[in-house]
């Protein structure tokens, strides 16, 4: 999740900055964007560190991400490789530890997550393994009273984790297998002072089903059992 927040400060702000192909400078005159002309309407994009580092690089065509995205570490080694088309995520996006090995994967289609995603260790083993859906949600945006009485209902997709998904320990033994349904919704409210909208985010990912917890030997330790989201049966098999 944190490394998911950081890119996605980034690349807004280079999204931003490449309406505009004019290098910039940080305060103390190193580089800081840096665009550079490679064929018709296609613009090379890297982004610099105040210490003159490369973090990011990628193309831009008509304004919009395409093509091959890089983010690096310090050191300088690959920290992220992702895939846009016409500005949208497309197929594999993979973070990588610093020393070169995997960290996330994912798959991704029309700008959305969707299909298997692992989790590694950083000695290669799985973390953890499961899938996205596209599931449809509604921005719902009621009237600003006493003015308006229209509501409306904006449909849109959004990912979520969905189905089966299994963690595993270090030594690659499974450490958890749980399920989930999936829930997603905006809702969108007028706040009053002073004419505000205040939006409020509801994701869920509602636990079903049978939930296995297993020691590093293979032995179940525990099992729980929910239904629509409540928990309604919890079995300590530990002692």
């Amino acid at each position: 999740m944190r490394l998911c927040f950081f890119i996605a400060s980034l690349f807004v702000s280079l999204s931003l900055t490449a309406q505009t192909p004019t290098n910039t400078s940080w305060d103390n005159g190193t580089l800081k964007d840096v665009y550079t002309s490679i064929g018709k309407n296609l613009i090379r994009y890297t982004y610099f560190n105040q210490d003159g580092i490369k973090l990011a690089e990628g193309s831009y065509r008509q304004g919009r991400k395409h093509g091959v995205w890089f983010i690096y570490y310090p050191s300088g080694a690959v920290k992220g490789k992702f895939y846009y088309l016409k500005g949208a995520e497309e197929g594999k996006q993979i973070f990588y530890f610093e020393t070169g090995k995997k960290q996330e994967e994912y798959n991704y289609q029309h700008g959305q997550r969707l299909g298997q995603y692992i989790l590694y260790y950083e000695n290669g083993v799985h973390k953890e393994k499961g899938q996205y859906l596209n599931v449809p949600f509604h921005t719902y945006i009621p009237a600003a009273p006493p003015q308006d009485s229209t509501i409306m209902f904006l449909p849109g997709m959004a990912s979520i984790k969905s189905g089966k998904i299994t963690k595993y320990y270090e030594s690659g033994k499974i450490r958890l297998i749980q399920y989930f349904d999936s829930q997603y919704n905006i809702l969108v409210e007028h706040e009053d002072i002073g004419g505000k909208i205040n939006f409020r985010l509801q994701n869920k990912e509602i636990p079903i089903g049978i939930w296995i917890y297993l020691d590093e030997a293979g032995k179940i330790t525990k099992q729980e059992t929910y239904r629509e989201g409540q928990l309604t049966d919890h079995i300590d098999m530990s002692r």
